[in-house]
Formats: C-alpha cells, sequence, structure tokens
C-alpha cells in the first residue's frame, strides 16, 4: 500500500515552469496556488557606491574630455561708438568745420580766432579716439588700437582699430568702410567736376565772367572802361586770344582790346590798352 504525503504546499505538478505551490489535502490537488511573493527590491539608500568603486575601479566614460575654464573668455559684440563715427565722417565735419570757421572770422576779422580753430581740429580729432579706446575697453576688449595713431589722421587710427577689433571679435569694420566710401565719393565727384567743368560752363556764363575779369584789369589804368566779350569761345583755352569791345565812358569812343594768356595762377589773364578806331 502506497503511503502518501501529508497535506500541505507542494510544487504545482500541472505548471510547465517551476511556478506557485498548489494545495495537496493529502489525497488530491485542489484548487488552491500559493501567490507568488513579490520580489524584493534592495532601496537606493543601500546600494553602496563607494564598494561598487573598490570592486571594479573608477568608471572611465568613452570620450571624455577635460575642460579649462581659462579657455573660456568674452567676447565683445559691440563695438561702434559716437567718438569712432565722429572720426569715420571727418571728411563731412571738417567741411562743416571750416565752413563755420570761415564765418566767425569773417565776421570777427581776429587772428587770434584762426589760431584757435587750427589747433582745435587736431585736438578734437585726438580727444574722440582717447574717447573711443576707453569705450572699447568698457565693451570687454582687451587690446583696443592705441588712441596715438590718429597723430597719423583718421585713416591710420581707423586701421589699426579694425585690426584689433576684428582679432578680438571678428567686428568693427563699418567705420572704416565708411571712412573709405566718404573719400572715395570725394575723389569721383572732384574727377567729375573737372572733366565736366567746361561742358556746365556755358558760352553766356563765360562771357559774364570774361567781361568782369577785363574791366577789373583794365581799371587798372585808371579808366572804368564798358567792356563786353563775345559769347563764343573757349574761355578755357591757353591758346585762344579772346577780342572784347571796349568803350570809353568820357568819349563814347569804341575799341576793342585783346586778352592774353599768362602762366600766373593768381591774373592768368592780361588786356591789351584799348584799340579805338
Amino acid at each position: 500500500m502506497t503511503t502518501l504525503p501529508p497535506p500541505g504546499w507542494y510544487p504545482d505538478p500541472t505548471a510547465s515552469a517551476p511556478g506557485p505551490k498548489r494545495w495537496w489535502d493529502g489525497g488530491t490537488w485542489t484548487e488552491h496556488v500559493e501567490a507568488s511573493p513579490a520580489p524584493v527590491i534592495a532601496p537606493v539608500s543601500s546600494y553602496d557606491w563607494g564598494a561598487e568603486v573598490s570592486r571594479y575601479g573608477e568608471p572611465e566614460p568613452k570620450n571624455r574630455r577635460e575642460f579649462d575654464d581659462s579657455l573660456y573668455v568674452y567676447v565683445p559684440s559691440r563695438s561702434g561708438t559716437v567718438s569712432v563715427w565722429l572720426i569715420a565722417l571727418a571728411p563731412i565735419v571738417s567741411l562743416l568745420w571750416a565752413a563755420l570757421i570761415i564765418v566767425v572770422i569773417a565776421a570777427t576779422q581776429s587772428a587770434f580766432l584762426m589760431i584757435i580753430a587750427a589747433l582745435l581740429w587736431p585736438l578734437a580729432n585726438l580727444a574722440w579716439a582717447v574717447r573711443d579706446k576707453r569705450r572699447l575697453s568698457q565693451f570687454g576688449f582687451l587690446t583696443p588700437a592705441q588712441w596715438a595713431w590718429i597723430f597719423l589722421g583718421p585713416l591710420a587710427y581707423l586701421i589699426a582699430r579694425y585690426v584689433r577689433t576684428r582679432k578680438e571679435a571678428g567686428i568693427g569694420k563699418a567705420p572704416l568702410v565708411t571712412y573709405l566710401a566718404i573719400n572715395g565719393a570725394f575723389v569721383v565727384l572732384s574727377v567729375a567736376l573737372t572733366l565736366l567743368a567746361p561742358t556746365l560752363v556755358t558760352p553766356y556764363m563765360a562771357d559774364v565772367v570774361e567781361t568782369e575779369i577785363a574791366q577789373q584789369e583794365l581799371a587798372r589804368t585808371g579808366i572804368a572802361y564798358t567792356v563786353d566779350c563775345p559769347e563764343s569761345g573757349d574761355y578755357f583755352s591757353t591758346t585762344e586770344w579772346h577780342t572784347c569791345t571796349v568803350v570809353d565812358p568820357a568819349t563814347g569812343a569804341i575799341g576793342t582790346t585783346t586778352a592774353i594768356f599768362s602762366t600766373n595762377a593768381a591774373r592768368p589773364y592780361s588786356y591789351t590798352e584799348p584799340v579805338f578806331d
């Protein structure tokens, strides 16, 4: 006679893999199955990182890089100042300054003011350069251009300034480009006026100019002749002779005078004594 095991929890013979236990009542298997206990997870606080390091060593991530904080520097993002733009606009500002000085001197006839005006312009440029260097330092530039470059002129200072700002921050070319553009425009305008002046002055305008010059020159004789020059002819030529009509105000006699070109820049033309019929 076979002895059966006593009642209790035994491995379930119907399970395909080891699993929960089933209740044996001493004669047969019942429907009661023992619930599987939940897995026990160690709390995070119980993890010993020090023991892990002592066992396996300090981990070394791939592509690990060491960073040096000294390699990170502040890069300025601003370089424009009021002072540098006054220097960049020097061609225009100097014209306005000269016009103001001419008006003041013409009104006062003061030699002292003329000397002061001659000194103020370079001093103003120097003050602008000093102020600009100070502002660049405030913006974060470590080695801004020295203000002494202004003694060589605005262009020299602007070039030196751009070299430094470009090296440190890659910016600062606008004032230099503006200065070059203004000077280039002045050169083009001067050449254009030189080439177009003869065509812009009409024969009538040249006639008026020639007449006024002739009257002034003949007035040196002591007689205020009335002069009338022709409305044709190349008054800018150094080879053509100009013959003008002369009227004696005392007798009403009509004569002529001839303009003779000379190399004297102050008096490019001289006039012959009037010849009357």
